[in-house]
């Protein structure tokens, strides 16, 4: 075997490997947490490195990447209003159309969208802001600025130029959603422990647990619960009434899956 040969055979592997040197336009990302809403952006930062950008480099009125190489990505992991634009939980794509007075906005539902070949049927609503001053920023940048539990300003800002975009989150709304499940969660969970001490002949603590589960707002289960456990107890005219009370309350609720269970209890049980 020559040397030439096993240096060929020995280097292979080698090059077969990734090469790894410095981008242009290395990734970056940004990310904000806003009342209960994380929102995050993905993007790739390029140099100014002594162009003109915007209206040369960046021309004005045509859709821009927003960035450079892949897709520029917005995430948000709850709804949140976007310069007015109700936005849903998701991930878009942020492109924008610069202009010297005026941008406009783009977020499309596809993550990989481009301005060259997207749909945009599955554009958001656009929306205009306008530009500031900015500092003079060497790299393309994203950052969160005045940042509250109810809103923050995402800035893009590149050369000279900040572009503002003002985001909002109804946190009070959020926040009670958040409350009213985790009480009708305790309130199932409570329900299902006396259910438990009932099967272990605990019928006091079982009665306990039943009417905090109904007294947190646990509605027709914890009603049909407290029912079970009062027909447990030998408490026939509280059961009935109980399970009557469930019946009632399950009626607009499409997830009534005990009502086979209720009727039958009402149909069986003794009213007094």
């Amino acid at each position: 075997m020559t040397v030439l040969t096993l240096f060929a055979l020995t280097a292979a592997p080698a090059l077969a490997q990734d090469l790894e040197l410095p981008v242009l336009s290395p990734r970056a990302g940004v990310s904000q947490q806003v009342g209960t809403v994380m929102v995050s952006v993905d993007y790739s930062s390029p140099a100014q490195r002594d162009r003109e950008i915007f209206g040369v480099l960046v021309p004005y009125g045509e859709v821009w990447r927003t960035g450079a190489n892949n897709a520029t990505t917005l995430t948000v992991d709850g709804e949140v209003t976007i310069g007015g634009v109700e936005v849903p939980e998701g991930a878009y794509t942020l492109m924008t159309i610069p202009g010297a007075e005026s941008w406009t906005i783009i977020l499309n539902s596809d993550p990989a969208a481009r301005p060259w070949r997207h749909d945009e049927s599955l554009d958001l609503p656009r929306f205009d802001v306008k530009p500031v001053e900015g500092p003079g920023r060497e790299r393309l940048t994203f950052l969160f600025e005045d940042t509250t539990d109810r809103s923050t300003t995402l800035q893009l800002q590149w050369a000279n130029v900040v572009v503002p975009l003002a985001i909002e989150v109804d946190t009070p709304a959020r926040a009670n959603r958040h409350i009213d499940n985790f009480v009708a969660n305790a309130a199932r969970r409570m329900s299902q422990a006396a259910m438990y001490q009932v099967d272990e002949g605990d019928l006091d603590t079982a009665l306990q647990l039943a009417d905090k589960a109904v007294s947190v707002g646990g509605g027709w289960y914890a009603t049909f619960t407290l029912a079970k456990v009062q027909h447990a107890r030998n408490e026939h005219k509280a059961a009935y009434k109980s399970a009557k009370l469930a019946q009632e309350l399950g009626a607009d609720d499409d997830n009534f899956f005990y009502k086979d269970q209720v009727e039958e209890a009402l149909a069986t049980w003794p009213k007094k």
